[in-house]
This record gives structure tokens, C-alpha cells and sequence, in this order.
């Protein structure tokens, strides 16, 4: 048994409730705890049942010894467990790190150890109305201390060793939530395909109701893709406050099979994200990936994100020009009628154009004798993945991708132009996402020409081989700074070719690190490394399948409440972390 979010994650629907494997090397890891001792895998054939009222589903696998035990279900009133006072329980899981909740509070509880399996003491908690797969149930509460790769867990009442409940999401600080077991019982089918219930009570109507509604719906799309609305947890009551539980030292002893690991080529992958999972509303990770102008929130430190146009005149490096470059990024993704107001009227330029090439959108404002010019990302992060790949081109100053090199001659000709009428004596380039790839070309194809003094990048993929990176170091010795935040997936991106300047990195907490690509190219490992063949040929596979089951899914933005995916996080990505975080080093 686990999570129907989590079946999701390697099968696909063919109806309302039908699921077809769609990625092979799905299999069920038995043991996976911190200090070894063997393995006991058993590869997942199937999904025998996904519930249409609650987020659970069977799986068949192939291998389980006939003599294995299995845990027994609780048919207990979960309202009778609560009020009896201070249930203790225990959920047991694979807790990975959540870079979106408290860093320090992670560490204390984990010692900074993560994704392997745990027992997670906590008490039950009153039950909660909260939205599931666009209904709203009662979940069990409970405040075990669980983390992203939990979903699934069994929730295990200590006194009788009984799994009384299935977690499924959660609020950070607040509560957990978990499908109680009693309901499951109460669902002839659950009962029938061979879950153990002492004595399950009668039935209820409502399941078989919801069975029929769902069967209707594959007949009504005939075997067509008929997708569900994809899970969304979302707390209906006010919240209160979290309180940590542990339990007394009573003693059970249980064995579980609790882990889904797929493999992806992915290391980290078989780690939090293998069993795809529970986070706090708000901060999970989604299957999907979303645009880079998503979520734009300020942090509580209210850092200031003033346009310092004086700054972009200093010669050396400043935080004012490093935000001033983020929020030209961030200005580049707005429409033209905008972008020529705002640069004019608020930051002071003297003059701005936007050019618009086929699918290349960028900005050139000028104020005397400085010329800054700010490419655009892709506003469809996922789809632009997606459709990525690994050709290159050969130029003369290196062999670079091929298609961010013929995205930079959409629109080349117009700049040069616009430049050469400018005549300014001083150009700076920035870019976020695709537009950091084109302002690093730029930087590249206009040595010599124009007088480039600065270069500023931010989540940037990267762009060319071992001899594009050498012509970069000796031509942008020291004025070409490239931003990372976090784990930007797109900074991972194309596998085989280089990253060039110097690199500030910003871990989860806003800290940062620096170094010198052309000097220390791997010292410290102070940013994710790249994705291997493998990995980025698995994450586009990944994109695409969804993209076809779910056209426009991936251009759509994160709402509130999502569940943990598999691909790393795409919400650092977001030029609005870049400028929050550059601000508050002001």
C-alpha cells in the first residue's frame, strides 16, 4: 500500500482510475536503513487499486514470500483514539531534506541525515477536514516529524502495533494528515483485495458511490486519456500550534515494505524523491515543472529591491549591480508597453527598446555612455526542457549549443544595429535562465566589438565545451559573475558542456559562496553538478510523457499545495529567489 499521488508518479492514468506503467525499474525496497545490511527488493508489476475517495493505492509486486508477515489494519473509531488522550504513534519512513522548511531544524532532529528509513515518534492528533483530489475528507491527524519522501508511511499505533492510519501530506508546523484505516475498512473493496482488517465494520455507501462515479468516467472516455485532477492537500480549518511528541519506550517490533524506488539514473533520485512525497503546503517540490515567474513573495527580511542605476557606471563588482541586473531580468519578462515605461519612467534611462525575434524576446536601455542589454528566459520552463537537447555548434571561439546559438541569431542583427546607433561606450549583459545562455554567447560573438564590462547571469543553463570555456576565462577575466540559487535544475542542464565566470551560490538559507570557474572549476562542489546523460535523458522522458498526458500541464503555474516530484526543484529558479536573495546581501 501507499499513496495514490505516489502511484501516479510512474504510472499514468488510461481513465478515471485505471493506471499502465509507464516507467520500468519501479520496484519496492524493504530495507534501505542508514547502516546497510543487504537488500530486499521486489520489482512492482502492477497497480492492482487506486482509491477514487482517498489517496492510497495497492501495487502488486512479484517475489514476496508466501511465510512474510503482514501488518494488521485498525478498525478503531480514530475520533475514540484521540480522545482516549495522548495516543502514541509512530510513522515509518524515508524523510529526505525539505530546503523549503527550517534548515537548522532539520538538522537538529536528523543530524543531517536523510533519506533513510526512520521511525518517526509523534501522538495522534484530531481529525481534519482537508482537500484531496478535489474532495474534501477527514484525515487523521497526527505530528510525527515527517519530511518530502514520507508519503506512504504507515502511521502505527504503539499500544497495539495496528497501522491506523496511511500518510499523505501535511502543514509545516502545524499538522500531518493520513487516510485513517477505519475508512479503508469500511470500503468492501479495499477489503477484497486483501487488505487485513480485523472484524471491518459495514460498509459505507459513499466508497461504492465513488467507485461507480469513478468506473463511469473511464466508460464515458472510452479508454481515452481521461486524466484526474492531481492531488492537492489543502487544509480547511484555521491552523494551531505544532508541538513535537515522542513516545514512551514501548517496544514494537514491525516489518514493511515502505519505499518506492525507481530507477531514473538519478543518485538523488533513489534517495528523498524515489518514494514521491509529503511537504508542508506551499513548499513541496512539483511533478510539474513551473514557469520561471512563479511565486513571486518576498521573504519577511523585506530586503529593499531598488534599481540602482548609478551602480551599472561602477567598474568593479557591487550587490547594487548584481540586483540591478536580476531586476532587468526580472523586467524582461514583462510585455514591451511595460518594459519601455518602467525603464524609462521609474529607473531613468534615457532611451529603451525591445526586440522581439522569432522566439528571442530582449531589451537594450541606455543612459550616456552605458548600454545595458536584458535577454528573456523561456516563460515555458517545462516544455523548453522538455524539448532540449545536446547539439552543438562549431564557432569561432568554441564549439557551443546549438540552440541557444541560433536563438542569439534571431535576434543578433537588430542588436548590433542598435548598439552601433547608440554608440555607447560601455555595455553590460544580463540574463536569467535561456536569456543567461544568450547573454554569455553575446559575450562571446561581441569581444572586440563593443566594450563589454560586465556580465551578469542568473540561473543560466550551460553553454559550450571545454574550448568555448577557455576563450570566456581569458577574455572575461574578472567581469563575468554567474548566480546560482540553490539547486537550480537549469543550471544542471545540458549534461556535457561547461560553465564559465565567476560563481556566486546561494544555498537554501541566502548564504553564499563564491569561486572562480577558470581557476577552481570543482573546488568545494559549492553548486548541484550536472546531470549525467542519463539523468537529463530520464527527466526529459519524464516531461514529455506528462506533457502528452496532460497538455499545457507544464506551463502551469505551482498553486499553493503540491506534492514532492521527482526532478530537482524548479522553484529556485524563479528569477523573483534570484532578486530576493541578491537584495538581502545589500
Amino acid at each position: 500500500m501507499t499513496n495514490r499521488h505516489v502511484a501516479e508518479e510512474f504510472a499514468r492514468s488510461s481513465g478515471a482510475m485505471t493506471l499502465t506503467i509507464v516507467q520500468e525499474g519501479v520496484a519496492v525496497e524493504f530495507l534501505h536503513e542508514r547502516d546497510g545490511g543487504g537488500a530486499f527488493t521486489l520489482p512492482v508489476q502492477g497497480v492492482a487499486l487506486t482509491h477514487p475517495y482517498w489517496d492510497m493505492a495497492l501495487l502488486r509486486v512479484d517475489g514476496l514470500p508466501a511465510d512474510r508477515p503482514s501488518l494488521r489494519f485498525s478498525t478503531a473509531d480514530p475520533d475514540e483514539l484521540v480522545d482516549s488522550g495522548n495516543r502514541e504513534v509512530v510513522a515509518i519512513g524515508y524523510p529526505g531534506l525539505d530546503k523549503h522548511s527550517s534548515m537548522e531544524m532539520q538538522e537538529r532532529i536528523f543530524r543531517r541525515i536523510f533519506g533513510v528509513k526512520r521511525l518517526l515518534p509523534g501522538r495522534l492528533r484530531e481529525r481534519r477536514d482537508v482537500e484531496s483530489y478535489q474532495r474534501i475528507v477527514a484525515s487523521l491527524g497526527h505530528d510525527c516529524s515527517t519530511l518530502a519522501g514520507a508519503s506512504g508511511s504507515a502511521v502505527i499505533d504503539v499500544t497495539t502495533g495496528e497501522v491506523v492510519g496511511l500518510h499523505f501530506g501535511g502543514e509545516f508546523l502545524d499538522m500531518n494528515f493520513a487516510v485513517p484505516a477505519l475508512e479503508l475498512a469500511r470500503d468492501s473493496r479495499v477489503v477484497d483485495a486483501g487488505v487485513a482488517f480485523d472484524n471491518p465494520p459495514p460498509a459505507n455507501a459513499a466508497y461504492e458511490a465513488a467507485w461507480s462515479e469513478a468506473e463511469a468516467a473511464v466508460l464515458g472516455s472510452a479508454g481515452g486519456g481521461a486524466t484526474p485532477a492531481g492531488p492537492h492537500v489543502q487544509s480547511t480549518a484555521k491552523p494551531s500550534s505544532w508541538t513535537a511528541a515522542s513516545a514512551s519506550p514501548t517496544t514494537v517490533s514491525v516489518t514493511i515494505p515502505l519505499r518506492i524506488e525507481i530507477s531514473l539514473g538519478a543518485p538523488s533520485v533513489a534517495g528523498a524523491a524515489a518514494s514521491p512525497a509529503e511537504a508542508p503546503p506551499g513548499e513541496h517540490s512539483p511533478p510539474a515543472v513551473p514557469p520561471p515567474t512563479a511565486e513571486r513573495r518576498r521573504p519577511s527580511s523585506a530586503p529593499r529591491f531598488d534599481f540602482d542605476i548609478d551602480a551599472l557606471d561602477r567598474p568593479a563588482f557591487s550587490w547594487p549591480a548584481a540586483l540591478a541586473g536580476a531586476l532587468a531580468c526580472q523586467l524582461a519578462y514583462e510585455g514591451r508597453s511595460t518594459v519601455l515605461a518602467k525603464a524609462r519612467d521609474v529607473w531613468r534611462f534615457d532611451s529603451c527598446t525591445f526586440i522581439d525575434a522569432n522566439e528571442t524576446q530582449c531589451f537594450v536601455a541606455a543612459r550616456g555612455g552605458t548600454a545595458l542589454v536584458a535577454f528573456r528566459g523561456t516563460e515555458t520552463l517545462g516544455d523548453w526542457i522538455a524539448d532540449l537537447n545536446v547539439l552543438g555548434t562549431s564557432q569561432p571561439y568554441g564549439r557551443v549549443h546549438r540552440g541557444f546559438y541560433f536563438a542569439l541569431e534571431d535576434a543578433r542583427a537588430r542588436l548590433e544595429q542598435k548598439l552601433q546607433t547608440l554608440r555607447a561606450g560601455r555595455v553590460i549583459l544580463t540574463g536569467h535562465s535561456l536569456g543567461g545562455a544568450l547573454a554569455t554567447l553575446a559575450a562571446a560573438q561581441w569581444h572586440g566589438a563593443h566594450n563589454i564590462v560586465g556580465v551578469y547571469t542568473y540561473g543560466q543553463p550551460r553553454v559550450g565545451k571545454a574550448d568555448f570555456a577557455e576563450f570566456v576565462a581569458q577574455r572575461y577575466p574578472d567581469n563575468f559573475y554567474r548566480f546560482v540559487n540553490d539547486d537550480d535544475v537549469v543550471t544542471r542542464i545540458p549534461p556535457g558542456y561547461k560553465h564559465v565566470g565567476r560563481l556566486f551560490h546561494f544555498d537554501s538559507g541566502g548564504h553564499v559562496e563564491e569561486r572562480l570557474e577558470a581557476v577552481a572549476p570543482q573546488a568545494g562542489e559549492t553548486e548541484p553538478p550536472p546531470l549525467t546523460m542519463s539523468e537529463f535523458d530520464d527527466l526529459r522522458a519524464r516531461l514529455l510523457a506528462q506533457r502528452a498526458a496532460a497538455p499545457g500541464v507544464l506551463e502551469s503555474a505551482r498553486g499553493e499545495m503540491v506534492l514532492e516530484g521527482f526532478f530537482p526543484s524548479a522553484s529556485d529558479h524563479s528569477i523573483d529567489r534570484y532578486v530576493e536573495k541578491i537584495a538581502a546581501q545589500i
